[in-house]
């Protein structure tokens, strides 16, 4: 907060006032600035959980997809074509090689991409209708 200073004999009396003006916007941007600061972080660290969250959900479902048609067709081996066996490897390479927690990798959010996608070709060529959601993680969209 701005200190009210005397005014010196030097001084004019009318500058401390006008300048009292100056040194309490300047005081309150300070003050503004650093409580904004703090909010934005508490915000940016909320969501980044939200989203950590979201990503890691989906993360699992794909390899848990995976895992199972995988496990059904070592049981059942008629159960899907050859091509299908192999693009359901190629998930399954794809998941192993994903880096979840290397967020600031410059590829992961191609990488992600291309896994969302592989599971789609999966999906189709085993003839399932199945697509990750996750109403636990659904956000309502930002707003400004």
């Amino acid at each position: 907060m701005a200190d009210l200073t005397v005014a010196t004999p030097d001084e004019d009396i009318f500058d401390s006032i006008v300048m009292a003006e100056e040194r309490f916007h300047e005081d309150g941007f300070t003050e503004g600035f650093a409580a904004g600061k703090i909010a934005g972080d508490q915000e940016g660290f909320k969501m980044g959980q939200v989203k950590g969250r979201q990503i890691g959900s989906e993360y699992g479902f794909y390899l848990g997809f995976v895992a199972t048609w995988l496990q059904l067709v070592k049981e059942d081996p008629g159960l899907a074509k050859k091509n299908v066996v192999k693009t359901l490897d190629v998930l399954n390479a794809m998941l192993a090689s994903f880096k979840v927690n290397d967020i600031n990798n410059e590829s992961y959010w191609d990488d992600l991409k291309k896994i969302r996608d592989k599971f789609k070709q999966v999906a189709s060529l085993l003839g399932v209708k199945l697509d990750f959601t996750d109403e636990k993680t659904q956000q309502p969209p930002m707003s400004f």
